[in-house]
């Protein structure tokens, strides 16, 4: 590959009068602090020109999914090509191309390299990573009920109704993922059921071995299928797990990392269990979340937990083009005050789609033990485990069907009339910015 001198570009931007880049205000500000700061390069979504290729909507299956990320990859190097070379005339090395969305991770980049290629020709924007936060548990059990063993479904399994269709399935070997924390997969309720595929894009271990050094991704896991206690809502499901967040969140880099190993996986996993996300109607992220749907991969997310106050919905969960999740409580189902309500901000859009249990769910913590943790992170791997559920049951289930049965389906308990008015309205019950279409039932989703 030829490289041309940053100084030949630099006249062509200035001679041709070529729209050069944006650098964002929240950057420079950082420099001007710092001296230096990690920076992405976003240049233009590819995702439309790749959807609207004809060979999309006449491939199917993998044969689908591996001319997609073929596509993206061709499509991302070629627009990616002039900045890269400009990067290395400029003696950066420590960088990182996606072809999932179409970027440029730069680590450590001062003013002058920064300046240098903003004044680039094209259409593209040089600004901070995007940062998200787990999304905590708002509280913590007492667990002194729970060190007995026992055989039944734990509270929130029941009451999906997932329990009903394990005379059917359990989960019979379809691949689930989560990007989290990490997993234990020595855990008692996990190992028996790992895959054999981790990566981590958090940056904590150089080899790619399972470990979860906060416990939120463990506790996830095993909601969506562990095998012991009965905390599993799949629990014959494998999984596999990229560790793209640590207990202080996470960078959109790990995040998209993750995303893109998830679909270079040679087994794609049906569903990936999200339980994190920062700011309202962030757009950021929605390139992975739209190649893993055409990879036919359900893409599921914890609306937050900035409740109870209407528009109080997170990113990435708030955005149109995924299943977003809400939490409610053991007790007749109220909604957990914690949980954020829709609508996304500036819009109508109800959020979240539907509602699970999110209150004292017992799951697998690292030590070996189980703790029982509150929250929509909580209540987003119920959701998770159920999609795993109907695929099994159905493996030519797509994602637009899931949604239909899902939303159609809940059992819709009492709306707080406050919550009705999230939706600008005390007459329409249902769909609402609370539970959105209603408490999941895995059960009716199936019959």
């Amino acid at each position: 590959m030829s490289y041309f001198p940053i100084t030949v570009l630099l006249t062509l931007a200035v001679t041709t009068n070529i729209h050069a880049g944006d650098v964002t205000s929240g950057l420079m500000e950082k420099l001007k602090a710092n001296g230096k700061a990690d920076a992405v390069l976003s240049m233009p979504s590819i995702m439309s020109s790749v959807l609207s290729n004809p060979m999309m909507s006449l491939l199917s299956g993998n044969d689908k999914t591996n001319f997609m990320t073929g596509l993206m990859k061709q499509m991302t190097s070629a627009s990616q090509a002039p900045f890269l070379n400009a990067l290395q005339s400029l003696g950066v090395k420590d960088t990182q191309p996606f072809w999932v969305a179409n970027k440029i991770s730069m680590k450590g980049v001062g003013a002058p390299v920064i300046n240098a290629l903003s004044a680039l020709p094209g259409v593209f924007e040089i600004r901070e990573p995007f940062r998200v936060n787990l999304v905590n548990p708002v509280e913590r059990g007492d667990n002194s009920s729970f060190s007995r063993r026992s055989g039944d479904a734990q509270w929130g399994v029941q009451r999906i109704g997932a329990c009903s269709v394990w005379d059917r399935t359990k989960g019979d070997g379809v691949l689930v993922a989560n990007i989290d924390t990490g997993v234990a997969a020595d855990h008692e309720a996990l190992s028996g059921n790992y895959a054999g595929k981790f990566h981590d894009a958090y940056g904590g271990h150089t080899e790619d071995e399972p470990y979860d050094d906060g416990g939120h991704g463990t506790h996830t896991m095993g909601t969506i299928c562990g095998q012991t206690n009965g905390i599993g809502v799949a629990p014959d499901a494998r999984w596999v797990a990229c560790k793209g967040l640590g207990n202080d969140g996470g960078t959109e880099v790990m995040l998209s990392e993750c995303a893109q190993w998830i679909l270079d996986l040679e087994e794609k996993p049906v569903v990936v269990s999200n339980s994190w996300g920062g700011g309202q109607a962030g757009k950021w992220y929605n390139d992975e979340i739209t190649a893993w749907q055409q990879a036919g991969i359900v893409p599921v997310f914890a609306i937050g937990n900035s409740g109870p106050n209407c528009g109080t919905a997170n990113s990435p969960g708030d955005q149109p083009n995924l299943i977003s999740v809400g939490a409610t409580q053991q007790s007749n189902d109220i909604m957990a005050k914690f949980s954020s309500r829709g609508p996304l901000k500036g819009t109508k859009t109800i959020k979240p789609e539907v509602a699970a249990p999110g209150q004292n769910v017992l799951s697998a913590w690292p030590d070996g033990s189980y703790q029982s943790l509150s929250g929509t992170s909580m209540a987003t791997p119920h959701v998770a485990g159920a999609v795993a559920l109907m695929k099994a049951a159905n493996p030519s289930i797509t994602y637009k069907q899931i949604y239909q049965k899902l939303t159609s389906t809940t059992d819709k308990p009492t709306v707080a009339s406050g919550d009705l008015k999230c939706s600008g309205s005390t007459n329409q019950k249902y769909p609402n910015n609370a539970y959105g279409y209603g408490r999941i039932n895995v059960a009716k989703a199936m019959a």
